[in-house]
């Protein structure tokens, strides 16, 4: 049996956690050759799917292609994966002996960056403020900037958990916006194992000279 020992999925996509075989028999025959899925190991594996040459089970959330599976490829798919889904999946393949092989699957999500606070005032103290919501997992790294420069006085709040697992958090800089900042660019930058590339959201100023609002691309 062959098959990586981690699986990382999207969340929310269709999951395919691999699984592959090669038997010199013909399967197709063989009254003892049947596939089994089993999820985490501890304390007991739950059983979740099973296929052999008579019956194949699919359910709602587990399906497994019963062509491919007599032709050694005994691939497990996870319709919506969900983070309750991570943990430890073991495919088993029985017919003159026994074969398993283990797989974690790691459930990631890319944060959302919302702007929750974009209006500043000239010569007073201000702040800016954005959201990242739906990642997955929790660690995660935001930095403000201004013109592609690092800027201090960063505050983060606290990390909330969402009723789908995954997270939220808010950030947010305080600042004394000048006259320069009127062209200059802001942006809340958001470093994720979800991503390979750092996420950037641009700030859109609202700048407030008394009781007028300008706005600034």
């Amino acid at each position: 049996m062959t098959g990586p020992s981690t699986y990382t999925a999207t969340l929310g996509s269709n999951a395919h956690i691999p699984c592959t075989f090669t038997s010199d028999e013909d399967l197709m025959g063989s009254s003892q050759f049947a596939i089994i899925w089993y999820y985490n190991e501890l304390p007991v594996p739950v059983f979740i799917l099973r296929t052999d040459v008579s019956v194949g089970y699919n359910t709602s959330k587990y399906s497994m292609d019963k062509d491919q599976a007599l032709n050694g490829i005994a691939n497990l798919r996870i319709s919506n994966i969900s983070v309750a889904d991570h943990g430890i999946y073991k495919c088993s393949v029985s017919y003159t002996q026994l074969g398993q092989q283990t797989i974690t699957v790691t459930i990631q999500a890319v944060p959302k960056i919302t702007v929750v606070n974009d209006d500043v005032m000239i010569n007073k103290t201000s702040f800016l403020c954005c959201e990242i919501s739906g990642f997955y997992p929790e660690d995660i790294y935001i930095t403000w900037l201004r013109d592609g420069e690092l800027l201090g006085n960063v505050l983060e709040g606290k990390l909330q958990n969402n009723p789908d697992g995954t997270y939220s958090i808010n950030s947010s800089i305080i600042l004394r916006f000048t006259e320069e900042d009127r062209e200059r660019n802001f942006s809340c930058r958001v470093q994720h194992v979800s991503s390979p590339t750092p996420l950037n959201k641009d700030l859109q100023l609202y700048i407030y000279e008394g009781n007028d609002a300008v706005y600034f691309a």
